[in-house]
């Protein structure tokens, strides 16, 4: 009966990590589709570095955001945050060149 209960736990516990990296998979894969899409909005690489567990906004390669306001990466993007920062970005770029 013992055997059982640690086969089953162990099975249990073999599911959740399936389930949360296909999670982390979906995640990913929804976070890159909308960095795609607002770089072809906006026309501008949008990237994100992430060093040492800190995650970097940068666009056309000048670091935007850093770690101290991103503290989740998927809400940031899937949120109207990164949009907001694009927006800024290239509006105070356009200002600078004028």
């Amino acid at each position: 009966m013992f055997k059982r209960i640690k086969k089953l736990e162990n099975e249990i516990n073999d599911s959740k990590k399936e389930i949360k990296d296909l999670k982390e998979k979906l995640y990913e894969i929804l976070d890159n589709q909308k960095i795609n899409e607002l770089s072809k909005k906006y026309k501008a690489k949008i990237n994100f570095r992430y060093e040492y567990c800190c995650c970097f906004l940068e666009i056309n390669n000048h670091t935007v955001v850093d770690t101290k306001l991103i503290i989740n990466c998927h809400e940031y993007i899937q949120s109207g945050e990164l949009e907001r920062d694009i927006k800024a970005f290239l509006y105070n770029r356009k200002k600078e060149d004028k």
